[in-house]
């Protein structure tokens, strides 16, 4: 089973149109892991640059041993503190 979340980091700041001036978007895929690659119940998620802005995570996927919700909130938090003072918000 794969699980997707869309999330987006913007500064506040409107351009003319109202949308975000600064914002970077990320699509995070998460997915049970295989018992090669990590315990059996982990979860991994890999994190997608969507925007032209976004700063890559090095590396891309993060494992997590609360399944595949604790990949996909652990790689959130990772992004979190990448964009200290920027707005998150998780997309539909």
């Amino acid at each position: 089973m794969i699980q997707m979340s869309h999330v987006q980091f913007s500064n506040g700041e409107l351009d003319d149109f109202g949308m975000p001036k600064n914002f970077q978007s990320y699509l995070i895929a998460g997915r049970n892991a295989t018992s090669t690659e990590a315990k059996i119940g982990s979860g991994i998620a890999k994190v997608y640059c969507i925007s032209i802005n976004a700063t890559p995570l090095n590396p891309d996927t993060v494992v997590d041993g609360n399944g595949i919700e604790g990949a996909i909130q652990k790689a959130i938090a990772i992004l979190k503190d990448k964009h200290p003072g920027y707005e998150f918000r998780t997309l539909k």
